[in-house]
């Protein structure tokens, strides 16, 4: 498959060296620890993965987001990319990112090309380590939402994502009802903060990069 100009310089990106802690950075949360936990925490820590579609539409380039539904948990209804933990069954990482964005948004993943992955985002309230997968979908989705896990799907198109006007600073509720000011970005009206804003950071260091 020929790859369009822009994936293929994207997957030779990020097969270098990541922007890493210091991209990422620009988002977490004011009373996170500002440094990666210890080895042996990272080694205690449960894995999951997530995916980051990238797909064109109306000739601009797109990525799609979630909102999780309400449950009882440190992630309900937070906007996310789609992804979860590793199970026994998964060859690597890369294969949970694409078997759960298949099982959460209707993306076979057999329709997609993984690029590479951004860099590993620890989340403490979950004690989860998670790897952001860089994919391309040659074509336009058509989504089929997990129910149980997915309230929506938010379509996002890049440019609008580096738009520095949507980046700001709100009141979020974090564990067991503790309100707190965080960094994040203000989607369509829709707050992206915590994990999800800190792998968006990094990934427009490198948007950055591919299209000044």
């Amino acid at each position: 498959m020929t790859l369009p100009s822009f994936i293929s310089n994207l997957q030779t990106r990020l097969e270098q060296e990541l922007p890493g802690l210091d991209a990422q950075l620009q988002m977490l949360p004011i009373k996170r620890k500002r440094t990666l936990p210890d080895e042996k925490t990272l080694a205690k820590a449960r894995k999951a993965a997530v995916c980051m579609l990238l797909y064109q539409k109306n000739e601009q380039w797109q990525t799609v987001l979630i909102q999780r539904t309400t449950y009882e948990g440190v992630h309900s209804g937070q906007i996310a990319f789609p992804g979860g933990k590793y199970e026994e069954g998964d060859d690597s990482l890369m294969v949970t990112a694409l078997r759960e964005t298949e099982e959460e948004i209707g993306i076979l993943q057999e329709d997609l090309q993984t690029l590479g992955a951004l860099s590993q985002v620890y989340i403490p309230p979950s004690n989860m380590l998670v790897l952001p997968v860089v994919a391309y979908l040659p074509k336009e989705p058509k989504f089929r939402l997990q129910d149980t896990e997915v309230a929506k799907t938010l379509e996002v198109d890049l440019t609008y994502l580096a738009n520095p006007a949507i980046r700001t600073q709100k009141q979020v509720t974090v564990v067991q009802g503790l309100q707190m000011t965080v960094p994040c970005y203000d989607v369509h009206d829709h707050v992206v903060w915590g994990a999800t804003a800190v792998m968006l950071s990094e990934w427009l260091v490198i948007w950055e990069e591919l299209t000044s």
